[in-house]
């Protein structure tokens, strides 16, 4: 969305600004403090943006600037409508690059069509420990219950630990602290959506604000 908001203007723009809780403050000034953000959980996070721009569709020489060089942004021509598995092919491998080979497709040519213009990317890469680690040795199988199948047994990490619960029935969440590395002050959580039942996983993916 920070990419569709240096593109954006009048009453979208200040919607988006709204959205995403950003400071009244010069774009170019934004998009450094945004970029600047990008290096403050060290080498455990690597968060990336990405522009797949149609030959036949040009951005201002403007905007193109701001999301390149103050934003940080990686824009690539390709084209959507007559090579349109080469222009998935484009996104596709930028998406396995900036997640370390970990998302390898995000579109096929049955996502796009001859309007498609602009494809905006974004992407967030973790790799870190926990900051309280599991102990391998506790490490036990233990049922697990899949989504449309029946149960099967997998290893699961085990820890009887104090830490934050949400519990209301329906649902579980969970908050785990990760250790950052080239980080002394920041602080990463993750936190574990769990519905107490397979029928509730759409229900509760659809109540998601966020």
């Amino acid at each position: 969305l920070e990419l569709a908001y240096f593109g954006a203007n009048g009453a979208t723009k200040s919607e988006l600004s709204a959205a995403l809780y950003l400071p009244m403050i010069d774009d170019k000034a934004l998009a450094e403090s945004i970029k600047s953000t990008d290096s403050f959980f060290g080498a455990s996070v690597t968060n990336a943006r990405g522009l797949a721009v149609d030959t036949a569709f040009l951005p201002t020489d403007q905007y193109l600037q701001m999301v390149r060089d103050n934003l940080g942004a990686h824009a690539f021509e390709v084209n959507f409508k007559h090579k349109p598995q080469e222009a998935c092919d484009s996104i596709n491998n930028w998406a396995a690059k900036m997640t370390q080979g970990r998302i390898n497709k995000l579109l096929e040519p049955a996502n796009i069509n001859d309007a498609t213009k602009l494809v905006l990317l974004s992407s967030i890469y973790i790799k870190s420990d926990w900051l309280e680690p599991f102990e391998a040795h506790k490490t036990a199988d233990a049922p697990f219950k899949t989504l449309n199948g029946p149960e099967k047994s997998v290893p699961m990490m085990q820890q009887t630990k104090n830490m934050n619960l949400f519990d209301d029935g329906s649902v579980q969440v969970v908050w785990r602290d990760l250790a950052l590395k080239n980080s002394t002050d920041a602080r990463l959580e993750v936190l574990f959506v769990v519905p107490q039942n397979n029928d509730a996983l759409k229900t509760v993916a659809e109540t998601l604000s966020s």
